[in-house]
């Protein structure tokens, strides 16, 4: 563990909450990234990209935290300081809602590894768990196709289609909306396993009736009878 607040690790990470620790690797990836990252988010003054910008938004993110407002982690290899994503959990809403919103970059080099798939699915679970939230929201360009890929794999569902949602570059643009919600998830999982009981048992009833008559009737032969021949 390289900086203080570590959140969780994955097999390849570790993540951390953002803090003032991590200005200066965090400052370096939204330097490094600047241009990279421009086509998908807002467009940014000069002011932006300065030391104390960055620990202002690093203050901002502690504060949320704190108030419950929303969570912002950064991302780093294994035995490495080097900050190469960022993930940010805003607009924490509680009661009958508990949801909020995803949104995450990782530093050019080290797209199509995995990574972030890898981190968020973990992100996902330890936000979930700490915070009691059911509902994550995220929202992306539909000509962002790493983004669609990362989400679909994570299985976020496509829950609409905004109009001129919001002003990414300096243009207003549409976006995709989909969700993750855990108790829908679990919902799905235990009538899979639900439907793949029944299949189990009316396999083997099958199996077991063959094997009882196999001398007294004609058996019928399939794809099953072959598989488990005696």
């Amino acid at each position: 563990m390289l900086y203080p607040n570590l959140a969780y690790s994955t097999e390849r990470t570790n993540v951390y909450y953002l803090t003032e620790e991590t200005l200066e690797p965090f400052y370096d990836y939204i330097i490094k990234n600047q241009e990279y990252l421009q086509p998908f988010e807002p467009l940014r003054d000069s002011n932006y990209y300065t030391k104390q910008a960055t620990l202002q938004r690093i203050k901002t993110a502690m504060d949320n935290e704190k108030n419950l407002i929303g969570v912002s982690l950064v991302v780093t290899m294994k035995n490495s300081n080097k900050i190469i994503g960022n993930i940010n959990f805003s607009n924490f809403i509680f009661g009958v809602f508990q949801a909020c919103y995803l949104g995450y970059s990782i530093d050019k080099n080290y797209q199509g590894q995995g990574l972030m798939t890898e981190v968020l699915n973990e992100s996902l679970a330890y936000i979930h768990q700490k915070y009691k939230l059911r509902r994550f929201m995220a929202n992306y360009l539909p000509n962002n196709k790493a983004s669609e890929r990362v989400l679909a794999k994570l299985g976020f569902a496509k829950e609409g289609y905004a109009k001129s949602y919001l002003k990414i570059n300096g243009e207003w643009q549409d976006h995709i909306l989909t969700a993750y919600v855990f108790d829908l998830l679990l919902k799905h999982l235990c009538q899979l396993l639900q439907i793949i009981s029944i299949l189990l048992i009316k396999s083997c009833k099958f199996i077991i009736i063959n094997i009882k008559h196999r001398n007294n009737f004609p058996v019928l032969i399939t794809d099953w009878d072959n598989d488990f021949r005696l």
